[in-house]
């Protein structure tokens, strides 16, 4: 009986935690858990309210998370960018997919809606690293002309 108590009353639990992100997300606020490096959370662990999850820019770690998508476009590898930044791999790697850099949040529709915290990065600059990291992933080793605003020289 105790069994059962214990598992209808998990199941409302988890009903009241989904909800609330949901809610959370569709109004543009970060409710995934780890914020992302370069950001930090405007009220400080243990204040209850929603707006707990509005993100802050932490200037010095923005201004690295931007370098990383510099180089990156610039055809740096992810072990080249991660030694230029101080940024783990594991990092550089997920900030370089992440769009919550750019402003954005996926609602629970799945559309990218605009988020309650400041970009870090410009649209354009996230698509030309994206378009990087998979030319990478294919087999080329430098960025195309195309994909880039200062294309490599040539010698």
């Amino acid at each position: 009986m105790r069994a059962m108590m214990a598992r209808e009353e998990h199941a409302r639990i988890k009903d009241r935690m989904v909800g609330t992100r949901r809610l959370l997300r569709n109004a543009g606020l970060y409710a995934e858990g780890l914020v992302p490096f370069g950001y930090v959370r405007s009220l400080p662990k243990g204040i209850k309210g929603a707006d707990k999850n509005v993100l802050l820019v932490d200037p010095e770690k923005a201004e690295l998370v931007r370098k990383a998508f510099a180089l990156c476009i610039a055809g740096r590898s992810l072990r080249q960018i991660a030694a230029a930044t101080g940024i783990s791999i594991t990092q550089v790697y997920r900030a370089l997919r992440q769009r919550a850099y750019v402003g954005q949040i996926q609602n629970t529709s799945g559309e990218w809606i605009a988020a309650r915290h400041e970009a870090v990065v410009d649209i354009d600059t996230f698509t030309r690293a994206l378009a990087a990291l998979s030319l990478r992933r294919n087999g080329s080793t430098k960025p195309s002309p195309t994909n880039c605003a200062n294309p490599p020289a040539t010698t």
